[in-house]
């Protein structure tokens, strides 16, 4: 018998596995944040809170040095402080048992929209500026320690995830802003002390073309047509201590921006926006996950193993099977092994969103999959047969799937909020991205009939992508965390 997971006539354990056991319960006790909306029966969910190269790493020789260089343009043009053009290189879940399920979900919506803000909405028809906000160079003192963590005010605005390399991103399904690589959007890049370079990438199948940069230096706005998708610019080291935005439009009427900080010598490609509140939450989230991970002495290489992973059961005997090897091959089927770390996830991430239904049929019954309600550990309910799971599934899987793609990723734990989620490290932003899948999945099943799919309301593609996941972490792992302490299974930490 598979101690990890019981159907819901199995007897209660005793010490720390009994509050595993409360876990299960839980999830039809506690009112979740996405309701179901007006479908004919109300459905319980457990509550799932609120997931380039080497030259891009924070640990830069270029950006520690803050090694100067000249003018470039590909014209052969020298003008240090103005654009030029480089060469191309390329292209809340549903309410549980909620009466209100509606107001519930609208409710959740607004305050999303209120705590985003324009985080979400940058630059809508123009650059991301305030009304009558000056064109220019926003001066700023010296900080004494800028890293990735770092969240600087100025002018209204925070800067944040400073780095020699970030980016920003626009998701086509529901174009939500994200500080990571979307479906369209722009990589910045610290070249020298001197200057920086911009890639427009388009990982949809759309012609989706970048029509205006434009730069703020100290001398105002410098704008530049967009003709190919690579721009080097330069003139940065006269420029005082402070920050210039970097906006791109596109011929869609969608723009985005991000920030050239200057610290002393140094340079950093940042990230801004209005709700500071909303910042200061995401980059508190992502040290906990670093300080949880430090206490331990962990390190992102070592959580890019898929073997001694035991998902979703560990197999006791003949006929019993995991589906680690299916998402390992998965992953290769939803990527190319030329894309990015952050292209390859957001991939990973959207395969889950529309492939998967949250299984509120088994949460309603106490139970954490229908592998346990059935007692079969044949295969035959595991999700990569059904497409039905919740928190855990999508978290195991996406990080399976992730590590299978050479990209460290983690599954945080939180017993108190009966929640699971993930996290992957990306080397190029040197830091962790969490994701919440179930808080974001578009479809789920209240049923016993697996495929009876009803629609989840509102659009939530990336809503939880880069975001604040309010819960305390006290286990990090991927796998079948019960089965994989009951049989010594390396993993969890």
């Amino acid at each position: 018998m598979h101690h990890g997971y019981k159907r819901k006539e199995a007897k209660t354990r005793t010490g720390s596995t009994v509050f595993l056991d409360e876990e299960r319960k839980g999830c039809a006790e506690k009112t979740c944040h996405r309701s179901k909306g007006a479908y004919d029966e109300i459905v319980a969910v457990p509550p799932c809170a609120v997931s380039l190269s080497a030259i891009c790493r924070s640990d830069s020789s270029l950006l520690k040095e803050g090694r100067t260089g000249g003018s470039f343009s590909s014209a052969g043009q020298s003008n240090t402080d103005s654009l030029c053009l480089g060469q191309s290189v390329g292209n809340d879940l549903f309410s549980c048992h909620a009466k209100n399920a509606v107001l519930q979900y609208k409710k959740r919506t607004s305050e999303a929209d209120s705590e985003d803000g324009d985080r979400d909405k940058q630059g809508e028809t123009t650059t991301n500026q305030k009304a009558g906000e000056k064109s220019g160079w926003t001066a700023m003192k010296p900080a004494s320690d800028v890293n990735v963590d770092t969240v600087e005010v100025a002018g209204g605005y925070a800067l944040y995830n400073f780095n020699s390399c970030s980016a920003v991103g626009i998701s086509d399904a529901n174009r939500d802003i994200r500080e990571t690589e979307m479906d369209y959007g722009f990589v910045l890049k610290v070249i020298d002390a001197d200057s920086v370079s911009i890639h427009i990438y388009n990982n949809t199948n759309q012609k989706i073309l970048p029509v205006i940069l434009k730069a703020q230096r100290s001398g105002g706005n410098e704008t530049q047509q967009m003709k190919e998708p690579d721009l080097v610019i330069h003139g940065y080291a006269s420029q005082k201590n402070g920050y210039g935005v970097i906006s791109v439009r596109f011929a869609n009427g969608r723009t985005v921006d991000m920030g050239v900080y200057k610290n002393g010598n140094l340079l950093y490609a940042a990230n801004r926006s209005r709700n500071i509140p909303a910042v200061t939450k995401v980059v508190k989230n992502r040290q906990t996950l670093e300080g949880y991970m430090a206490s331990k002495n962990l390190t992102p290489d070592q959580f890019l193993t898929t073997e001694n992973l035991y998902y979703p059961i560990y197999p006791e005997k003949a006929g019993e099977n995991t589906d680690i090897d299916y998402w390992v091959k998965k992953s290769s089927e939803l990527t190319d092994p030329s894309w990015s770390t952050e292209h390859k996830a957001a991939a990973l991430y959207k395969y889950c969103l529309d492939t998967f239904a949250y299984d509120s049929f088994s949460c309603n019954n106490k139970t954490m999959s229908r592998i346990f309600y059935y007692n079969d550990f044949s295969g035959k309910y595991n999700i990569s047969q059904t497409g039905v799971g919740i928190c855990s599934d999508f978290a195991n899987v996406f990080a399976i799937m992730c590590r299978a793609q050479n990209i460290p990723a983690v599954t945080p734990r939180s017993v108190a909020e009966k929640h699971q989620w993930a996290a992957f490290y990306s080397e190029n932003y040197a830091r962790w991205i969490s994701v919440d899948i179930s808080n974001d999945i578009h479809w789920f099943v209240g049923t016993e009939d697996l495929g009876k799919r009803s629609p989840a309301p509102g659009n939530y593609a990336f809503e939880s992508f880069d975001r604040e996941i309010d819960a305390r972490i006290e286990t990090i792992m991927p796998g079948n965390i019960e089965d994989m302490l009951l049989h010594g299974v390396q993993g969890i930490y």
